[in-house]
């Protein structure tokens, strides 16, 4: 699916994306960070195109201090254009290039046999425009987490 994509009026006229459009992808991005924090274990992978992402929003910073509170094993991912602190409880995948400057994701990943696991994949095709999609099937969910594991 592609979310934020620009509206253009009949005569020709577009007028910019409102960030809002995005909504649909952070609802999903919170609802499973939300199932990492109900198992408490397990393996939550996020990408926020640039580190600094951690810092600057609130809500971020709140909820990915709180995650590390947990046994969460937790994986952040972007442009290394801020650090973290030394007790940021998470490991830090930085780079400069390809998909860690386009993509979004969120993947929780539990070996638990009860757990519900559950992965949002975007990538930036424009300005504020991602394509996206979301699973909560748990070998679709494996499989992406493996590909993160492996290239990132």
């Amino acid at each position: 699916m592609r979310y934020g994509k620009p509206r253009c009026s009949r005569r020709g006229g577009c007028h910019p994306v409102s960030n809002s459009e995005k909504l649909p992808l952070i609802m999903i991005s919170r609802y499973i960070e939300q199932l990492a924090w109900q198992h408490e274990s397990g393996r939550l992978r996020s990408s926020f195109q640039r580190l600094s992402r951690l810092d600057d929003e609130r809500g971020t910073r709140d909820v990915y201090r709180t995650l590390g509170e947990t046994d969460l094993n937790v994986h952040v991912y972007g442009v290394p254009d801020w650090l973290p602190p030394k007790t940021f409880p998470g490991v830090i995948h930085a780079g400069y290039h390809g998909e860690f400057r386009s993509s979004w994701f969120v993947v929780f990943h539990s070996e638990a046999a009860d757990a519900r696991t559950a992965a949002l994949v975007a990538e930036r095709v424009d300005t504020n425009e991602w394509e996206a999609l979301w699973t909560f099937d748990d070998e679709r969910v494996r499989a992406v987490n493996r590909y993160i594991e492996r290239s990132l």
